[in-house]
């Protein structure tokens, strides 16, 4: 890639940037929300036409007109958020749009053999009769690759591949994708995960404000110092020591049971409790329960049975709105998706489950000067890019709606926090951004459930971490005796 700028108005998403990918190797690309990473490999699979710079492959100047062009030319993309249809089956999500054909109808044999071929090759665990829906988000994550393979892909990017990953999967993932590189693939993945790039990736490419700083080999490098390029400076650790001792219980809950969308018991049977200055770390294998227990406590799913008390008040099967006036704050799952109004400017959206409320409303109208306020103070706090609360939400990438969520949430006055994720996607000066707010928000006497795929955060900040398997609950540790060899046992059923 030659000289590539990409304009949005003012706005210089990709200055000028020159990026050099060889044939059978593993490129990272790091940088912070916003340096212009996605936007780059969205110009190279031909989801959005550069302003200016050009294209070489294998020697050739190629202009794509769609990401079509790209994939003909064998280059394609796995997004953060997977474009896969539930309701089909792994073999129909796989030939979509590249149907083998028998005269008018679809040869399903002869795709299904080349299916198991490429699995088989590749060292994939796909049944092609399965559902999608019902896959764990590893398999997920292989099926998006077969997908590539299947239509001859030989460059695949990769947006984020770990982020909705447990670390099993996660190391599955890896070894595939070695395996890929050793057949002559060529692998460039997105990360903000600076430990996972030493061992997997051969180079790496930082970018910072849209441009890119440099590109080094991975060996001759390490976190430290990338860190501080990603960032332009030194980072330092962030350390809370524990002001006050946990204190009466703010959340409590007892033999809950929820259902998930098909009727099935997600969470069965599940009590605990989160105590004030407390961060509860909540683990598990993605798809055991977590997003139908989170969102049961949020209003958002009905609970059959089981009670779910706030500050000793009874919330469960209320309103979202009537849970926020209990006290609750909630960063969701997917909060660029779900926890954010992408056709709202900035300034809108910081206010929004407070809008309301004094000041940003008065005799049913809205206070722009209060809302406008209140924003500039949040986006400085948080570095949301750009820092215009005019700015339509829509336009952030994807990193900062994230920080836009939690920057909300965290900024409202709340007694218990459930935060699921949320530093998924986030940039590492942006994480512990993060992970100083919750702290911040723990010494104040606040309650936190910290839900999080991602084991080495939750051993770092929580104070007590349990387990769910199958919707059950393994186990309660305190973090002091927990490590990652214990918690992936619980996570995968194995208990003493």
């Amino acid at each position: 890639m030659e000289k590539i700028t990409k304009r949005y108005g003012y706005l210089l998403a990709n200055d000028r940037v020159d990026l050099e990918i060889f044939s059978g190797e593993i490129h990272a690309i790091v940088g912070e929300n916003g340096a212009g990473k996605s936007t780059l490999m969205h110009i190279l699979c031909g989801f959005i036409r550069p302003t200016s710079g050009r294209i070489m492959l294998d020697g050739e100047a190629v202009s794509w007109r769609s990401a079509r062009d790209a994939t003909f030319r064998g280059v394609g993309m796995v997004h953060q958020q997977f474009m896969l249809i539930p309701r089909m089956t792994v073999l129909e999500n796989v030939v979509l749009g590249h149907e083998l054909t028998r005269g008018p109808f679809l040869d399903r044999r002869a795709a299904e053999r080349e299916l198991k071929a490429l699995c088989g090759q590749f060292g994939f665990d796909l049944e092609p009769h399965c559902r999608v829906e019902e896959l764990p988000m590893g398999l997920r994550q292989q099926l998006e690759l077969v997908r590539l393979l299947y239509r001859r892909s030989r460059v695949l990017i990769l947006d984020e591949p770990s982020a909705m990953l447990a670390p099993q999967e996660s190391e599955g993932l890896f070894r595939v994708l070695q395996r890929l590189r050793d057949a002559g693939h060529t692998i460039i993945f997105i990360t903000h995960k600076l430990g996972e790039i030493f061992g997997l990736g051969d180079r790496i490419t930082v970018m910072r404000g849209g441009r890119k700083v440099g590109t080094f080999v991975a060996e001759d490098t390490d976190a430290s110092s990338l860190a501080g390029l990603v960032v332009g400076r030194e980072l330092e650790d962030v350390v809370s020591p524990r002001t006050r001792q946990p204190g009466a219980v703010i959340l409590r809950i007892e033999d809950l049971r929820v259902e998930d969308d098909t009727g099935r018991a997600a969470i069965q049977g599940v009590s605990l409790d989160v105590h004030e200055g407390e961060i509860l770390g909540l683990a598990g294998v993605s798809g055991n329960g977590q997003i139908e227990l989170v969102e049961a406590l949020a209003g958002l799913r009905h609970v059959t049975h089981g009670r779910i008390l706030l500050d000793g008040v009874e919330t469960q099967n209320q309103t979202p709105r009537k849970a926020r006036d209990r006290g609750l704050a909630y960063i969701p799952e997917d909060g660029p998706g779900v926890g954010m109004v992408e056709d709202f400017t900035l300034g809108f959206n910081l206010v929004l489950t407070r809008h309301w409320h004094p000041p940003f409303s008065s005799h049913c109208l809205l206070n722009l000067r209060a809302i406008t306020r209140h924003a500039y103070s949040f986006i400085q706090e948080f570095d949301i890019r750009p820092s215009d609360p005019e700015f339509p939400g829509r336009a952030l990438s994807g990193g900062n709606k994230q920080r836009l969520v939690i920057a909300r949430e965290l900024g409202q006055p709340h007694r218990l926090l459930v935060a699921m994720h949320p530093t998924r996607g986030l940039d590492v000066r942006a994480a512990r951004t993060v992970h100083r707010a919750l702290f911040e928000k723990r010494n104040q006497g606040k309650a936190i459930l910290l839900v999080s795929a991602d084991l080495s955060e939750l051993l770092s900040l929580s104070d007590r971490i349990a387990v769910l398997y199958r919707g059950k609950l393994q186990g309660i540790m305190e973090s002091c005796e927990a490590t990652m060899a214990k918690l992936g046992r619980w996570m995968l059923g194995l208990t003493a």
